[in-house]
């Protein structure tokens, strides 16, 4: 009877102890973060994860989702999100590399019901974003919808729906006048007192700071204008001088005149084309981008077409090209920057179709350097994909792998910003088969590139850059597609299922989603051959090997 009394207290005092665990205060206070609502926990002393959710009645699966960080353990005085999800919805994490189209296809949903649910994607797309998914859904065509019809003529509903008509094999050119902007940082007023220099018989330009290459840029664009006429199209060009200010931009977008362009080329900067294209958001003009490369752009203006791909998007179809390589060893060369180490892990995924067996070494770290021969294999191709573009880290990896490089097999995958790097010897392009990826590459011998370069060094008398090239590109290519599909080509696109090759520059647009702008896909696998020329690597073969075909 004592036993059985001992036993019962035990249990009693053991029941006790656990009501009093999960009796935790539930807090009052509560945040709102992209529609989901939370309340804010802070953990208490030894609080654990099991009576947190049995205090607020939520799966522990679920806090994990919202607070990643806690995978590793809860942290005292931490204050963590507990979500009050809804049960109609189920709810997605987003993860480094997914997209909005992606996730949507896992869910048999459209990407319009995904926006629809989550509307601050118009805004971007970030890992560990949390996405509502509604339950029971079936994929559906998108609706036309009709406002109240108030006019006198009722046949006519064209002024009443709210739907922009897709043109796509609708369009008809017959000879109209396109209008397009181009806005670039031509210091105009500065350059007119910028004198001459050198000798009387070899005068040479002073230009003001980095208009020079601008200047060139805009010569590439009026040889574009000709070529287009040729073929057909007329284009009215209004030129603006941003002079590289943000105040100026605004003032440019607000002219009427911009209201009637059919396109609008530039602003280049950064900053420039953000407040710019902000600014005109309203008026449905196609905006293009010619030389930023930040994607976060792209993400939030929608009518922004991004020429220079994203470092993820070159990232991306390297290790398409990489994975086509026969008889492979790969290793991730980084820095052990955060970028480079989400880089690594998108790269994981990449990989993780093709069952790579994914090697990574850390050069920042003295200790790790020693390790790289062990990771490269004789009786295979080593590929050296490196994600970081700082000297040291890269120059320190080249001057590792010229020690080895008589025994392996090796070839290096990098960035063409390296070539701006004063340490990068000629030896390591011929030992070490250095590729770049890039969306620009121009093959000197091309007639048409010749063609051009005769032309451009007999109206301007000197030999035309990267910048006059594509300038020249990216001209002709929208001249040709608002031709084919008129100031609204944004929504036929689609329909442009071949990647298009200009003089300098590559074609290739897509987008994620409804509410975010295009960016180029197309990208280049390109290297040095054994006479220091750089040459373009087929990316479309099923199989690879290491030297690629031109």
């Amino acid at each position: 009877m004592k036993n059985i009394k001992k036993i019962s207290s035990t249990v009693l005092f053991l029941f006790l102890v656990v009501a009093f665990a999960f009796a935790q205060e539930k807090s009052t206070d509560k945040v709102t973060i992209n529609g989901i609502s939370y309340y804010l926990h802070k953990v208490g002393k030894k609080e654990s994860l099991y009576a947190i959710s049995k205090t607020y009645n939520v799966d522990i699966d679920e806090i994990k989702l919202v607070n990643p960080s806690i995978e590793t353990g809860l942290q005292k005085g931490k204050t963590i999100k507990i979500p009050i999800f809804e049960s109609e919805f189920k709810y997605h994490a987003v993860e480094k590399g997914q997209t909005a189209y992606s996730i949507a296809k896992s869910y048999d949903i459209t990407p319009e019901i995904l926006t629809q649910n989550n509307p601050f994607l118009s805004a971007g797309l970030a890992e560990g974003d949390i996405l509502k998914i509604p339950r029971n859904v079936k994929k559906q065509q998108a609706e036309v919808v009709f406002e109240q019809d108030n006019n006198e003529n009722k046949g006519d509903v064209s002024s009443v729906i709210n739907y922009v008509d897709n043109p796509c094999g609708k369009f008809n050119y017959t000879g109209q006048v396109f209008k397009i902007a181009l806005l670039l940082p031509l210091f105009v007023e500065e350059n007119k007192y910028m004198s001459y220099s050198g000798e009387s018989a070899s005068k040479a330009i002073k230009y003001y700071q980095n208009s020079k290459l601008f200047l060139e840029y805009y010569e590439g664009t009026l040889l574009a204008l000709d070529s287009l006429r040729k073929i057909g199209v007329s284009v009215d060009l209004h030129v603006f001088d941003t002079k590289n200010s943000v105040q100026t931009v605004k003032e440019i977008a607000n002219l009427p005149i911009i209201s009637e362009m059919d396109l609008i080329i530039g602003p280049v900067y950064s900053s420039n084309i953000k407040a710019f294209a902000q600014e005109v958001s309203g008026k449905n003009i196609n905006i293009i981008s010619p030389l930023d490369s930040k994607d976060s752009l792209v993400y939030s203006l929608p009518n922004v077409f991004q020429v220079n791909s994203s470092d993820d998007v070159r990232i991306k179809k390297t290790a398409q090209y990489i994975s086509k390589i026969d008889n492979r060893n790969i290793v991730i060369v980084h820095g052990g920057t955060k970028a480079e180490l989400n880089m690594l892990e998108f790269l994981r995924r990449q990989f993780a179709s093709t069952n790579d067996d994914i090697q990574e070494i850390s050069f920042r770290k003295s200790s790790e350097v020693y390790k790289l021969q062990s990771l490269l294999v004789k009786d295979k191709t080593n590929v050296i994909l490196t994600l970081s573009e700082e000297e040291v880290v890269v120059t320190n990896l080249m001057n590792r792998l010229m020690t080895v490089a008589d025994r392996y097999l090796i070839a290096v995958f990098g960035s063409r910003r390296w070539e701006t790097f004063s340490n990068m010897d000629f030896q390591y392009y011929g030992n070490l088969n250095i590729h770049y990826h890039s969306n620009t590459y121009t093959n000197d011998d091309a007639v048409e590139v010749v063609e051009f370069t005769n032309k451009f060094e007999r109206i301007y008398n000197y030999e035309p850059s990267e910048y006059a090239m594509h300038g020249f590109d990216i001209t002709f290519y929208f001249g040709q597609i608002l031709k084919k599909y008129g100031k609204n080509f944004n929504l036929c696109l689609a329909n442009e299922k071949t990647e298009y090759q200009g003089l300098h520059t590559g074609f290739y647009f897509e987008k994620n989603l409804p509410a975010q702008g295009y960016e180029n896909n197309s990208v280049y696998i390109i290297r040095y051959d054994e006479e220091f020329r750089l040459k373009k690597m087929d990316s479309n073969r099923s199989v690879i090997s290491i030297f690629g075909t031109e």
